[in-house]
């Protein structure tokens, strides 16, 4: 085969794969990703694939280049994938959900389990790919949210130029980066594993799902000074608030906002504010890359009494907040 002169292809150091077999390509990108069924657009053009593997505790990383225009016809899976662009040839995905282009720089595509898709490939293309069980997913979403969650949707189209992804893709790059160093700090014991989880978490916190209502809850039903007492809190956890600001911000009396409280919010403004602040100090536990004490963040979120809020932690997510921090992963230089 010969390789695209343009870009060297990530991920050199780990497992390669070349072939110029269509049924061979198939047959190996069916085990490294998702089933896959390769076809030439033309049998006049050569075809070519290489590729590399590098596996993330229950994660796979891989990168791909290919020679000769293609269609690739993707069945049903139990996985996510995750596709960015490496080089400027074009690729373009069409799914249930409508038509995809994945653009370097600008455009990505999210495919969820049980989703039939068909790749159009442009000669030279460049992709990375990350490979991700939906119980990995699922067991992250709960992870962050200490909530059982089903599946999880996303939106298929990914904005790479948006500022919310700029966290995504700067863990992404620079795995990519490290991975061809002699010794990426992700070899260490258990590092592979707290790698996957920083970019499953970043995934979930950066890309529109269905499951997003875990992260800001409102309901549209409830009363105005519920959802706006609601709203507040959200934005102010940090912040001590008193119920007198609460019923001065509202115009209802502190008995009726209890009350609509425990109705359409199941727990007491107190007990509102309380869970926003351990789930932002949960997040920033697993994925602050300063390394800030559990003191800080405590304090941070709210929390003027670090011992409370070790119980209080605990007894939401199951563990403490220094085993949560032990978790994360951090990358080197």
């Amino acid at each position: 085969m010969t390789s695209s002169p343009a870009l060297a292809l990530p991920l050199s150091r780990f497992s390669r794969f070349e072939t110029c077999e269509l049924d061979e390509a198939s047959s190996v990108y069916s085990r490294m990703t998702a089933p896959v069924r390769i076809h030439k657009v033309s049998s006049r053009e050569a075809f070519g694939w290489r590729a590399h593997q590098l596996a993330l505790g229950p994660l796979t990383l891989s990168t791909h280049e290919t020679q000769g225009r293609s269609l690739a016809d993707c069945p049903e899976t139990d996985t996510y994938l995750l596709s960015f662009a490496l080089s400027a040839a074009s690729v373009e995905a069409t799914t249930g959900d409508g038509v995809v282009p994945i653009v370097r720089g600008r455009t990505g595509l999210l495919a969820h389990p049980r989703q039939c898709s068909r790749v159009s490939v442009e000669s030279g293309s460049q992709i990375v790919q990350l490979n991700m069980p939906h119980h990995a997913v699922r067991d992250a979403m709960t992870t962050l949210t200490g909530v059982a969650s089903g599946e999880v949707r996303f939106r298929p189209r990914v904005e790479l130029d948006a500022a919310e992804v700029t966290p995504l893709r700067a863990l992404l790059s620079h795995v990519l980066r490290e991975a061809d160093e002699e010794h990426p700090s992700f070899e260490g014991a258990g590092m592979g594993e707290r790698l996957a989880e920083a970019l499953l978490f970043k995934l979930l916190l950066t890309q529109p799902h269905s499951h997003a209502r875990l992260f800001v809850r409102t309901e549209a039903a409830e009363p105005a000074h519920v959802r706006r007492a609601a709203e507040f809190l959200e934005a102010n956890a940090d912040r001590q608030v008193t119920m007198a600001h609460l019923t001065q911000l509202t115009g209802v009396g502190a008995r009726s906002l209890q009350a609509g409280f425990r109705k359409h919010r199941g727990c007491s403004p107190l007990e509102f504010v309380r869970a926003r602040r351990l789930e932002r100090a949960r997040v920033r536990l697993l994925t602050d890359d300063v390394a800030s004490s559990v003191t800080d963040v405590a304090h941070d979120a709210g929390f003027t009494h670090l011992g409370r809020f070790s119980v209080s932690y605990k007894a939401r997510f199951g563990e403490s907040p220094m085993q949560t921090r032990a978790r994360r992963w951090v990358p080197v230089g």
